[in-house]
């Protein structure tokens, strides 16, 4: 922002804020707020400002200031801030980090239908992190006459973002939408991690939407084989949005994750419980139609999932697409895994599906071949992938993901 104050004037500022915020400033050390200035850097740490307050605003006039100066971390100060439909356009390069869930709390104030509150595209391939925030939709009706859109954060393009120890609350469409429908726009390859996603809404309102996290590409698509995608990550063809989803926890979703039209994610250590309404998978591949084709599958490992011994209770939904199950815990579920067909018109039906070593607790059927259109040892196996008969082995990518320790 274009500070319009006389230079001496500036220096009296800084000079009081030295004198009478010394203390304070020892331990935010790299960071200053001057008043209505807006944002400022210190002369130590150009890297870093923070923004004048949570509003949509002023996060935007401090992303503008990092990414005009090359990069940097936006800090947002704790306080509750209100969004009114409007969205901070965050490019590549910038990080966005508040002082924590509950402390820095941006909530939404029109009721959906309302636009992501963040929106992510790193055109230069920077990295992007938006971390330590609590986000809060609003659903006031069940009705989906109009829209059920509203979304915390949309990842459209970029290499290399990670979501991490935020909260995202009531989020009538997902909190977290990967990808976009260009074909021309290479897809983004994302990590979210340590993130609590929960729908309460839900119990009070109703409704049938409402989704965790959804990774979605371009229609049109066609399917390379599954060893370009198994235990990859940097080398996943580009046209394919890509999450690895780890370490959160996710209630009160129609969908904790869903993909469709490429989408490809790996779900690893999450805990997944009390789905709404029953009926949908927690984690599902959407399946093709006929104007485009479903999910290009997943990974899903040691996670922990949760029926709540709701009637109808569904674990899996695998529509299309293919990838690994396996070493998951399943409690009080109808079906754990069930494996069906969208429709009678898929462009590209399931195909190398792997399931193994998974452990059912109260549940009815460990695996259900829903309306028998697929074959066990020709569509989905239940044992691990092996060279011999398969002409490949199978090693997951490294745990933690890197971007989480780097």
């Amino acid at each position: 922002m274009q500070n319009t104050k006389p230079a001496s004037l500036i220096v009296i500022i800084l000079l009081m804020g030295v004198l009478t915020l010394t203390p304070v400033l020892s331990s935010i050390t790299e960071t200053a707020v001057i008043g209505s200035t807006g944002t400022i850097a210190s002369e130590s740490n150009p890297s870093e400002i923070t923004a004048q307050s949570g509003s949509p605003g002023h996060i935007q006039a401090a992303v503008n200031q990092m990414a005009a100066a090359g990069g940097g971390t936006v800090r947002i100060p704790e306080g509750t801030f209100n969004f009114n439909d409007e969205t901070v356009d965050i490019p590549g390069g910038v990080n966005v980090i508040g002082a924590g869930i509950g402390k820095t709390i941006l909530q939404q104030t029109k009721a959906m239908p309302f636009h992501t509150m963040f929106y992510l595209e790193s055109k230069n391939g920077k990295p992007i992190r938006i971390s330590g925030i609590e986000f809060r939709g609003l659903v006031t009706s069940n009705d989906r006459t109009g829209s059920h859109a509203g979304n915390a954060i949309e990842i459209f393009r970029g290499t290399d973002i990670r979501i991490d120890h935020n909260k995202f609350i009531d989020f009538p469409d997902s909190a977290i939408w990967v990808g976009n429908y260009y074909t021309d726009i290479p897809q983004p390859k994302c990590v979210i991690d340590h993130n609590i996603i929960d729908n309460p809404y839900k119990d009070t309102v109703g409704g049938i939407w409402g989704y965790g996290i959804e990774v979605i590409g371009p229609a049109g698509q066609s399917f390379p084989d599954i060893t370009q995608f198994l235990g990859k990550y940097e080398t996943i063809p580009s046209r394919y949005p890509v999450a690895y989803i780890e370490d959160n926890v996710i209630s009160r979703t129609r969908h904790a994750i869903a993909s469709n039209q490429g989408g490809w994610y790996v779900a690893r250590y999450n805990s997944i419980s009390q789905g709404r309404p029953a009926g949908y998978g927690y984690i599902d591949v959407h399946g093709a139609n006929q104007a485009s084709v479903g999910g290009r599958g997943l990974e899903a490992y040691n996670n922990q999932l949760n029926g709540n011994s709701i009637a109808g209770a569904l674990g899996f939904a695998m529509r299309g697409g293919g990838g690994a199950i396996y070493d998951n815990t399943f409690s009080n579920f109808q079906d754990a895994i069930r494996i069906l067909r969208d429709n009678d018109y898929a462009i590209i039906p399931l195909s190398q599906l792997y399931i193994w070593s998974n452990n059912f607790v109260n549940t009815d059927n460990q695996i259900n071949n829903y309306d028998h259109v697929y074959d066990q040892n020709v569509h989905y196996f239940l044992r691990e992938p092996n060279q011999a008969q398969d002409g490949f082995t199978y090693t997951p990518y490294p745990y933690p993901h890197p971007l989480t320790t780097s």
